[in-house]
């Protein structure tokens, strides 16, 4: 009798039960973070690492939507033929492929591997289980298209949380980067006239926490550039230069920003971009 009265009591006080109740853990904060380890597993046949985002904070929400012929434009225009091929795949996974209205079902992702992700807000979902959303560009809205071989041609050096190069897996918690790898951007369609009465406002792309990892810092990184780094008091802004590093200098990165050119880490004074143009500047290889 008494273990059963044990086992009211630990219920009472909210341990861990096998519903996986998360709701006593401190909730993640907003910000920058990259994938998780445990999303580096493999696929059959090296197929592209994905992780699905869900319109509410429960993995049972709607998970893709349609994207017509300009969107398709723009995908080819950020990509060559062969990796656009591969995102209208209907069974490659940036899609669904194309459907008899010709319309793209694209599938509402992020890419494990090199890629990072802005959380903007944190929420404990209906699973008990705490859900971030995602940093996502709005699907009704289409970026200009890019003159091929232009710098906007690389929106993922600018913009490196709303477009994901596409890595592949060949051994548990690695990753590498096949050739004519995709670039996709995070996209965000929300329904403004749901056919329900009282239906909650959709905001978003929704990830579960425990599929990213937290950026710690502060950190200190050492130039690798045999040129050294040049410092800017905005991140950037590559007309406010303030200072350099030389290679093998270090600075201690307190914040981290999403500017042109990249990922810039600050130390309260200057910045530094940490990864310029798809290049790491340092040893952290963010």
């Amino acid at each position: 009798m008494a273990k059963k009265d044990d086992k009211k009591e630990k219920g009472k006080h909210g341990d861990k039960k096998k519903d996986g109740n998360k709701h006593n853990e401190v909730a993640p904060l907003p910000g920058l973070y990259t994938l998780a380890p445990a999303t580096l597993h493999t696929r059959p046949h090296e197929g592209p690492l994905v992780e699905p985002t869900y319109n509410i904070p429960k993995a049972s929400g709607q998970k893709d939507f349609p994207l017509g012929a300009e969107w398709m434009n723009y995908l080819r225009g950020i990509n060559n033929e062969v990796a656009y091929r591969r995102i209208i795949a209907p069974d490659w996974g940036p899609s669904k492929g194309i459907n008899d209205k010709g319309l793209l079902k694209f599938n509402a992702l992020v890419y494990p591997g090199r890629n990072i992700v802005r959380i903007l807000q944190v929420e404990l979902g209906k699973d008990k289980a705490y859900w971030g959303l995602v940093d996502t560009l709005d699907a009704n809205q289409l970026p200009t298209l890019p003159e091929a071989g232009s710098a906007a041609a690389h929106p993922e050096y600018d913009a490196p949380h709303h477009y994901h190069t596409v890595y592949s897996c060949a051994t548990e918690g690695s990753y590498f980067l096949q050739p004519n790898a995709p670039v996709v951007p995070l996209l965000r369609k929300i329904d403004d006239k749901p056919k329900k009465k009282n239906k909650d406002p959709e905001l978003g792309q929704w990830i579960q926490m425990e599929k990213l990892q937290a950026i710690s810092l502060p950190v200190t990184v050492t130039v690798t550039s045999p040129e050294g780094q040049v410092l800017y008091l905005t991140p950037g802004d590559f007309t406010s230069q303030g200072g350099s590093l030389a290679c093998q200098a270090t600075m201690l990165v307190g914040e981290l920003r999403i500017a042109a050119g990249g990922i810039w880490g600050g130390d309260g004074l200057n910045w530094l971009a940490l990864r310029l143009n798809d290049i790491n500047t340092t040893d952290w290889l963010i």
